[in-house]
């Protein structure tokens, strides 16, 4: 019976993970918050009838002009209070001690005070409704359910665990403060302002562009350069979202938190921690997958979860597959009107997964984390700018050299080229007549001229694969143009990238060690090549192989 129980709720919950593809009904929310173990009553009484859904400390009302339409949302939580955005001030810090014995300073947050990150905030003083209230009711608007399934889910699960939007709120000011901290010691710096290269990324209570609720933390962006200079946004933001599962024990999220900042350790602590322990923890939840060793995961003792297969749409899917098996891929693409042999190699021994979800027991493991994070979707970007050359697909590394299997027949007359090409290959003297060469369509170990070597190890040599396969060799020798970009490293401690690209043409030939860390693409210290220089930084612009080639040759 309890193994039944489990695949009933299995099958219970893919049927409500689905569920955002069905149109708004008010029976249909109302079948979901009961799945959810909320209470519920529709009161038709009133025009428009409201559907009331209930838990232990929130209170959602939805009103719906007729069956299928949601005029408005309320929502109240038990102690909290809808509040506007407190602006960019610090009055949520109490108190700075620096503590010269271990070298750390010591920040006090009071979370009493009004701040931004709030979670029944207002954008606006003058807004009539939350962020929260507003989100539920954009979701509602639409034809199909969408995000509010997820969203419920949330609501849910802070019903289910009275501390933990307390906890929330804590854990979200301290990412705020840190962000302010951040900005305060580099004011211009406009990638630490967007979460892009400081510690914890940009800290948000919900997300008004994926019409979700919760806590997020917004770390990347694609093509961050281009889109900083263009109105038009290209590529995907990363985030990952804090949503809330059981646990087997209490995890103090609020306790023994130290950061670096700015080469400036920090320990942060709050005021009024009088939060009642409750087993669950916080499951990172990423909004794009991203590929990254396991073996990174396992060593920060982290638990996670990966992309299903059959759902993953990744463009580098089948790249990192063949990295799985240990097989190096070759392409071919076009650079500068030049077809050009493309290798992209991996010299670890590891195993990629698309990166999905990670359970995290301590708050000071995500600056390393998001860092990491950073460092593999450049990487992967790097290997997109390659593979999308190509529409047919990638391919495994193999020869390109073909053998005929027919042989020259004696009667058959040698050119003068063919004459010289075979008398120089083999140094064979001049006075060798034609029908002794042709008689090196059958030559032996054996042979009884003293100026010729045995030339392979078959009883047989087709002399006409031979000047073919000659020929070819030389034609490679005169005409082959390569590009191969190989990941050689990864440093244990920071998950620094190192890779090397190997680039070669009949007018230039490219050799440049780099690094990815943080996001960003550096040359090695030791390379003091001008024009290596400039590749990397284009490179570190436009995050495409493509466009510094072609910028830099």
């Amino acid at each position: 019976m309890n193994n039944f129980n489990k695949s009933l709720d299995k099958s219970l919950q893919l049927l409500y993970d689905y569920s955002s593809n069905f149109q708004i009904s008010i029976e249909l929310i109302q079948k979901l918050a009961q799945h959810l173990k909320l209470e519920t009553y529709i009161d038709t009484t009133t025009t428009p009838q409201r559907l009331t859904i209930a838990g232990s400390s929130i209170l959602l009302d939805l009103d719906f002009e007729n069956e299928k339409k949601v005029v408005d949302v309320s929502l109240s939580i038990s102690g909290e209070e809808a509040s506007s955005n407190g602006g960019n001030t610090k009055e949520h810090i109490s108190s700075i001690q620096r503590d010269n014995t271990h070298g750390i300073t010591i920040i006090k947050l009071n979370t009493n005070q009004n701040h931004p990150v709030m979670f029944m905030t207002r954008r606006h003083e003058t807004d009539a409704k939350s962020v929260v209230e507003s989100i539920l009711l954009d979701n509602l608007s639409q034809v199909k359910l969408g995000q509010f399934p997820i969203n419920l889910q949330y609501l849910a699960n802070i019903d289910k665990y009275s501390n933990s939007i307390e906890v929330i709120e804590k854990i979200a000011l301290l990412f705020y403060t840190i962000n302010q901290l951040e900005v305060e010691k580099q004011p211009d710096n406009w990638q630490i302002q967007q979460g892009l290269v400081n510690s914890v990324g940009l800290v948000k209570i919900h997300d008004i562009d994926q019409k979700k609720i919760g806590l997020f933390l917004e770390f990347w962006q694609d093509f961050r350069f281009i889109n900083h200079e263009s109105d038009v946004a290209i590529g995907n933001k990363y985030n990952i979202q804090f949503t809330i599962i059981p646990s087997t024990y209490n995890h103090e999220y609020l306790s023994d938190n130290k950061f670096e900042i700015g080469q400036e350790r920090i320990k942060f602590e709050f005021e009024d921690v009088n939060v009642s322990p409750e087993a669950w923890l916080f499951n990172l939840v990423l909004n794009h997958s991203i590929y990254i060793p396991t073996y990174i995961l396992e060593y920060l003792g982290l638990e996670y979860t990966q992309e299903q297969q059959d759902s993953c749409r990744h463009i580098s899917k089948e790249l990192y597959e063949k990295f799985n098996q240990g097989q190096d891929l070759v392409d071919s693409i076009n650079i500068l009107d030049t077809n050009v042999s493309c290798s992209i190699i991996n010299k670890l021994s590891i195993n990629f997964i698309p990166l999905k979800t990670i359970k995290i027991n301590r708050l000071s493991d995500i600056p390393l984390l998001i860092s990491t994070l950073r460092n593999f979707v450049v990487l992967t970007n790097l290997y997109r700018s390659l593979l999308v050359q190509n529409n047919g697909g990638l391919k495994r590394r193999k020869s390109t050299r073909r053998r005929r299997s027919s042989r020259i027949s004696n009667d058959k007359e040698l050119t003068e080229e063919i004459r010289k090409k075979l008398k120089q290959s083999l140094k064979l003297p001049n006075d060798v007549t034609d029908e002794e060469l042709l008689g090196l369509n059958a030559i032996s170990e054996t042979a009884t001229y003293s100026t010729i070597q045995p030339i392979n190890n078959n009883n047989t040599l087709d002399l006409e694969s031979f000047l073919n396969n000659n020929q070819e060799e030389n034609l490679q020798a005169k005409q082959e143009n390569y590009f191969q970009l190989s990941l050689d490293e990864i440093d244990v401690n920071s998950n620094d990238l190192y890779l090397t690209i190997e680039a070669y043409s009949d007018i230039k030939e490219i050799f440049i060690k780099f690094k990815i860390s943080n996001g960003e693409i550096k040359l090695l210290d030791e390379d003091l090549n001008e024009n290596n220089g400039k590749f990397i930084k284009i490179l570190n612009l436009t995050e495409d192989f493509m466009v510094a080639i072609t910028s830099m040759y």
